[in-house]
């Protein structure tokens, strides 16, 4: 029989796995923002090479390191998550 106890583990359960990805989530949502710039080039770069029919801000080559800049967010967001999740558990942070 289920008990009550046993299905508030499961919600209890549920809900810090829910919070881990959600801070996972969080902290490589913000890695990626910050990244996302970087590679883009100033107005002073352009100087003329804009093609016809493109916006004066479009980078001269495309998406060409958007693969990379996942990849540096998602070790970036796994560093901090695993260093803030290493202090909850050594108990330095407590929730």
């Amino acid at each position: 029989m289920v008990t009550g106890a046993v299905l508030m583990h499961y919600a209890d359960r549920a809900a810090w796995w829910a919070m881990i990805f959600g801070v996972y989530a969080i902290v490589w949502f913000l890695a990626f923002l910050m990244l996302l710039p970087i590679g883009l080039p100033y107005e002073e770069d352009l100087s003329g090479q804009v093609e016809s029919g493109a916006a004066p801000s479009t980078p001269p080559v495309p998406r060409l390191s958007m693969r990379a800049k996942i990849a540096w967010s998602t070790a970036a967001a796994t560093v901090v998550w695993l260093i803030c999740g290493g202090l909850v558990l050594a108990g330095v942070i407590r929730i």
